[in-house]
């Protein structure tokens, strides 16, 4: 199977992960840990995490957003920022398939819900789970992915998206089973050398074996 790891997170499969959920053990730049990420496609759109101080700077961002474009971004002035809360999507260390059979409807409805509030472009809009790690930047990557391409014809790459969050937000590392929920199937092709099928019965069959934070499924 193709080796995408290093591509987006600058690692081989196999190697540790540089991150937990919990504290960041390599590659830490203090000075980024805690940068909010602004969506440069739709400058109204902002990834976080759950503390409130996050979405405090988001607002102060999008104040200056609109300081410096009032002509285009004008009309969020004095508009609430929407509290896009996606912690009502569970974490598990080892999703089963049961489990990602219940979840995935859920996880597309808010992928909808969020690129459809992308596109009305009325309200700015705050995007967040715990950490903004795992759930937030997936759900906002693929809802982007389906944003730039219903409004530009252009299709985006998923794992290009992810990346531009992680430049801003070094903690940004999806585990497996939501980059599989949330991922396109063009993006799911490339996840192997081999039919996504084949890919997805290899990541299942790993059972214990089963690496959180793109495991083995880039293998």
């Amino acid at each position: 199977m193709k080796n995408w790891l290093y591509k987006v997170f600058g690692r081989q499969h196999g190697e540790p992960t540089p991150w937990t959920s919990m504290h960041y053990t390599q590659n830490f730049n203090p000075d980024k840990m805690d940068n909010i990420y602004q969506v440069p496609d739709f400058p109204w759109v902002f990834l976080g995490g759950k503390d409130p101080m996050d979405m405090r700077i988001a607002e102060a961002l999008m104040a200056t957003t609109i300081t410096q474009s009032p002509q285009i971004y004008g009309h969020f002035k004095d508009k609430e920022m929407i509290d896009f809360d996606v912690r009502d999507i569970p974490e598990h260390d080892m999703w089963s398939e049961e489990e990602m059979n219940v979840e995935s409807p859920r996880i597309e409805q808010r992928i909808e819900q969020l690129k459809n509030l992308i596109l009305d472009g009325n309200y700015p809009i705050f995007v967040h789970c715990a950490g903004g790690r795992n759930r937030s930047p997936t759900i906002l990557a693929a809802a982007l992915q389906r944003a730039i391409g219903e409004s530009s014809g252009e299709r985006t790459s998923y794992f290009d998206l992810l990346s531009q969050m992680k430049e801003e937000r070094p903690n940004v590392g999806p585990d497996d089973a939501m980059v599989w929920m949330t991922a396109d199937p063009e993006t799911k092709k490339q996840l192997s050398s081999i039919s996504h099928e084949d890919a997805w019965q290899h990541y299942l069959s790993q059972g214990d074996n089963r690496q959180r934070y793109y495991g083995r499924l880039g293998a």
